[in-house]
């Protein structure tokens, strides 16, 4: 006899199943019905604990933001002590490239995504500038345009290398020219 799940263990098999199908799927053509069918369970069920698809999604893009942060805290802490701050904000830019390389997008195309979605994907872009600040000190109203602008170059930059399907030879000009970029947007590194 199966064992029953508790609410919090269901709720983190739907997550996971809804993460593959969103992953590979996108959202207009990915169904609730696909997300129970890898789950082994029923629509209703589903419904129980994400009252819409819009729901579902927006939870999933949740988990795929804290799962980057996460592995973007743990890049920067891996880097020695007095180490230059350009080595901090490279470590947050080759979690985005493996990112890139794994398929995991969604960052970078939430055109489609429902509103609850494009939410959560912007609640993430301001976590990003909010830990890019941290590395980089801001002391004059020029870093503040650099520091906020510089995420969007990075999407953009980081959307081109996709396209071209990631190719391993181009990831190290994608680094450095993000990083050139956001240094001479600085002027210097402030530290």
């Amino acid at each position: 006899m199966p064992t029953r799940m508790s609410p919090d263990e269901r709720r983190a098999a739907l997550l996971a199943a809804a993460g593959e199908v969103f992953a590979t799927t996108s959202y207009a053509d990915a169904s609730v019905a696909d997300v129970a069918a890898l789950a082994g369970v029923s629509e209703p069920l589903v419904f129980r604990y994400f009252p819409t698809k819009a729901d579902l999604h927006a939870a999933v893009v949740r988990g795929w933001a804290a799962d980057l942060a996460t592995r973007q805290d743990a890049a920067v802490a891996a880097i020695p002590a007095g180490a230059p701050v350009r080595d901090r904000v490279r470590a947050l830019l080759e979690v985005l490239a493996d990112d890139a390389t794994s398929g995991a997008r969604w960052w970078l195309e939430p055109d489609s995504f429902p509103a609850p979605s494009v939410a959560e994907v912007a609640t993430a872009r301001q976590a990003q500038t909010a830990r890019l600040r941290a590395l980089v000190p801001a002391h004059w109203q020029r870093h503040d345009y650099a520091l906020e602008a510089w995420p969007g170059f990075v999407e953009a930059a980081v959307r081109t290398w996709a396209s071209r399907g990631c190719p391993d030879d181009e990831r190290g000009h994608l680094v450095e020219a993000t990083l050139g970029a956001l240094q001479g947007a600085l002027g210097d590194w402030g530290g």
